[in-house]
């Protein structure tokens, strides 16, 4: 249920606004929501609708609904994907045919839209934040773009694409479409320059910190050199009866989480990346793992799953927090703030909320829009930013502590 004529803004008045503004952007061509080089588009920081927005949408009026921290402050078409750039100068959003780069304090568009033949399923930035990654398994191509100018730098036909991802010194791309082995690109000059992996279906794939190996997964997880393809380790796996899933490098690379299947039941287990010995298991998850994310210090991870989001100790498995959740509406990701205090996670029937993790209570809740997809902090941790299935649109917030917690 839509909760925006519920108190926390301004009643019926404030939901009708901000849905017909909705509706119109949404119903405007790219072109004139988002402009081209140089062209003014969208309300200016000081237009009068910008401040009707953020008058409408500044803040909770005092009443008996639990008061959020972070308020809204942006709302931006696309709905697949975003993320801030490594420096939190600008947002990157991706939804339909298009991604699309936005100024972090103004909110005004960054250059002209970044397009595909098709929906668009990766859009991230490079650890440099000088480029963009895109892929679309409808065109069958990955596109490398510069970020801010739009230039198309390489286009990387890999049909079926799933997913892509860079290397940490941006020159290479590997891309999977869970149908045999993921290519590794050279950008500059559009070239596969090795295979990585085998027959069996791979789905994701990431760098190490380092740059030296390539992790997949989809099938059992398996970590590969990343410049002759050869196999370092063999498969992480529990078993004959374990399908696998996804898997992640730890922050300084020393790590393996993989999602694994033990007697019919889901974990995440810990790998040490050098031997591939089995370190520690986690509790059963309730359902399939959708997500791993690694606080930045690496001493912690948490996973998503169909009910609750849930964070461990990377060196012995166990819990540090209680199923985070309703557990009943299905979780698709959540993030680690910077500093490691909190975790942000997002999912189905109006579940998004920051959670405290040293106590395990919610700090902020998001009612105000129908099913999220994905979450992330900026890099300074005072934002966060989710995209919005129903709604079609990434939404940033402000994170202002000290701020009345929920319920209170």
């Amino acid at each position: 249920m839509n909760r925006c004529g519920r108190g926390r803004y301004n009643g019926a008045v404030t939901c009708l606004f901000v849905q017909m503004y909705l509706l119109t952007m949404l119903a405007q061509p790219a072109e004139a929501a988002h402009p081209a080089d140089g062209a003014a588009g969208g309300p200016s920081s000081d237009s009068p609708l910008a401040r009707v927005l953020d008058i409408l949408l500044g803040g909770p009026e005092e009443d008996d609904e639990p008061v959020p921290v972070g308020r809204p402050g942006a709302l931006l078409r696309h709905d697949v994907t975003a993320s801030f750039s490594p420096d939190g100068s600008k947002i990157l959003t991706a939804g339909q045919d298009s991604a699309a780069l936005w100024d972090a304090a103004t909110f005004m568009p960054l250059g002209p839209l970044m397009r595909h033949d098709g929906k668009i399923y990766t859009a991230l930035f490079s650890p440099d934040g000088k480029k963009v990654l895109t892929t679309s398994a409808v065109d069958g191509t990955a596109k490398v773009w510069e970020a801010g100018a739009g230039k198309l730098l390489a286009t990387l036909p890999h049909g079926g694409i799933y997913r892509a991802a860079f290397s940490p010194d941006g020159s290479m791309v590997v891309t999977t479409n869970n149908n045999g082995p993921a290519r590794v690109w050279d950008v500059s000059k559009a070239k596969v320059v090795v295979l990585v992996g085998d027959e069996n279906a791979v789905r994701w794939a990431q760098y190490s910190p380092d740059g030296k190996r390539i992790l997949t997964s989809g099938g059992a997880a398996r970590v590969w050199d990343a410049t002759t393809g050869k196999p370092l380790l063999p498969p992480l796996s529990l078993g004959p009866e374990d399908w696998g899933g996804l898997a992640a490098f730890s922050p300084d690379g020393t790590r393996i989480v993989s999602v694994n299947n033990a007697d019919a039941h889901t974990v995440a287990c810990v790998w040490d990346a050098s031997s591939g010995a089995l370190l520690v298991k986690t509790a059963t998850h309730w359902g399939s793992i959708n997500s791993i994310d690694f606080s930045r210090d690496g001493t912690r991870f948490v996973t998503t799953t169909d009910g609750y989001a849930r964070a461990w100790e990377t060196t012995t498995g166990k819990a540090v927090t209680p199923p985070l959740g309703d557990t009943i509406s299905m979780f698709h990701a959540a993030a680690f703030s910077p500093d490691g205090k909190l975790i942000l996670a997002v999912g189905e029937g109006a579940q998004a909320a920051v959670w405290d993790v040293a106590t395990g209570e919610p700090v902020a809740r998001l009612y105000d829009y129908q099913s999220y997809g994905n979450a992330s902090f900026s890099p300074d941790g005072r934002r966060f930013l989710v995209t919005c299935y129903e709604e079609q649109m990434a939404v940033v917030f402000d994170l202002k502590p000290p701020a009345r917690p929920v319920g209170k």
